[in-house]
């Protein structure tokens, strides 16, 4: 109704206001699902792997500075909070990816998707694979090989969800080309 009102009774600010840069052109005619689903692919794309370098360079070095005895409490918490931030994310960021694959968007390529979902059933096979187990053992107490588990298995995680926010911002370029 308002978009009736705002075309027809010439209310619309954007009939008072030039579009200049590329950008306003492209969010003016992408429709509000594609926003949305843009939008939460750019905050993922950009999150996930901001979070795995902290946590790669910063969080996971820090590991070899808490004393055995205090390590047990600290692994379980980490590893409880570590889950309750990364684990919405990267979940959310799977179902969009499905969600466009089966569904494709007209403003996105088809092989941008399917190169982010490949690297999303990669990332889900490692952390399943690799770091719950390294959790849980950690859990439990400091153990050198769980630890290089978890460091090497967070290296390529982090990798590939660099490469994800790599596409994401390939996508984000063509698709202000495009307009």
């Amino acid at each position: 109704m308002l978009r009736y009102f705002s075309y027809h009774l010439d209310l619309h600010p954007l009939n008072y206001m030039p579009l200049t840069s590329c950008t306003e052109i492209v969010l003016s005619r992408m429709a509000g699902t594609t926003m949305v689903l843009f939008i939460i692919v750019l905050v993922t794309s950009i999150a996930l792997p901001s979070i795995g370098w902290f946590t790669l360079l910063v969080h996971y070095p820090l590991f070899r500075t808490i004393g055995r005895h205090h390590f047990k409490r600290f692994g379980a918490t980490e590893a409880v909070l570590h889950t309750l931030v990364i684990r919405p994310l990267i979940i959310i960021d799977s179902l969009v990816m499905i969600i466009l694959l089966f569904h494709p968007l007209q403003q996105i390529q088809l092989y941008f998707v399917v190169a982010a979902v490949f690297c999303s059933i990669v990332i889900w096979i490692i952390f399943i694979r690799f770091q719950a187990k390294s959790f849980r053992t950690l859990s439990t107490g400091f153990y050198p090989h769980a630890y290089r588990v978890l460091l090497g298995s967070q290296c390529f995680l982090t990798v590939l969800l660099s490469i994800r926010a790599i596409l994401a911002l390939a996508f984000l370029f063509t698709l202000l080309h495009k307009y």
